[in-house]
């Protein structure tokens, strides 16, 4: 990694499949001083339901943005979502 790699990572949903109007719900952000000094693994991002609906009601589409900058940055993400009853 070079000194200057930003990563952003966003959850976004929407009630079209097109994402017309998204709303982030979760963010995950990684400086540059942490992407030189982090090791590959997971990040969990909680998100209530009733966050969804109370950000965009009738919300039935997700998706997770990737926003990175400075010289070369390269990441490599997949995602995955369960459901936990409370």
């Amino acid at each position: 990694t070079a000194a200057t790699e930003t990563y952003l990572i966003q959850v976004e949903v929407d009630t079209v499949v097109g994402m017309s109007a998204p709303v982030e719900v979760a963010r995950y952000n990684v400086s540059a001083a942490v992407a030189n000094q982090a090791k590959p693994g997971f990040i969990e991002l909680p998100i209530a339901y009733s966050l969804i609906e109370y950000m965009k009601a009738g919300a039935k589409f997700i998706r997770i943005k990737a926003t990175l900058g400075g010289t070369a940055p390269s990441i490599v993400y997949g995602a995955q979502m369960t459901y936990q009853d409370n």
